[in-house]
């Protein structure tokens, strides 16, 4: 009779360990269907990120070329619903901001012996807001100061061409 006892104890752990991890699947289920839930609930409220973008400017003064190493890369701090962030952060492939040096006030950089000037990036957020689209906001632009290099640009004669 003890032999017995043994193999229906066995049987029972058996299906203890079958309902426990029964029990613990349906658990991870419903608790992965709440963080979505959660997820989504979160997704319509404001919130902020930053997102990096490519920069390029366009439409340098007469008779410059932009040259040198300078800032192509920004970092936007976007305020919006959470929903256009997602879209936003999904879509890979953002389009680069463009940046018209022909409406940006340069500052030139006291005592430089080259052609350096500087462009605070508070003055571009509102240029940024508006390439950003709507439900976007831009709260603030690193880096804050934007260096670049200028060069005369030749002109090429006739003669050179030759």
């Amino acid at each position: 009779m003890e032999g017995n006892n043994g193999i229906w104890s066995k049987k029972l752990s058996k299906r203890e360990v079958s309902l426990l991890n029964k029990n613990v699947v349906i658990f991870a289920f419903f608790l992965f269907l709440a963080f979505i839930f959660w997820y989504l609930n979160s997704l319509g409220k404001e919130i902020k990120s930053e997102f990096k973008y490519t920069v390029n400017f366009i439409n340098s003064p007469k008779g410059r070329v932009l040259s040198g190493d300078f800032q192509s890369k920004l970092t936007l701090e976007l305020k919006g619903q959470g929903y256009s962030l997602l879209r936003q952060k999904i879509s890979g492939t953002r389009t680069p901001l463009v940046v018209d040096l022909s409406k940006v006030i340069f500052k030139r950089i006291p005592d430089s012996k080259s052609i350096s000037y500087y462009i605070l990036s508070a003055g571009l957020i509102s240029n940024f807001k508006k390439q950003m689209g709507n439900g976007l906001e831009v709260l603030s632009v690193k880096p804050d100061t934007i260096f670049m290099m200028f060069n005369v640009m030749e002109k090429v004669s006739d003669r050179q061409l030759k």
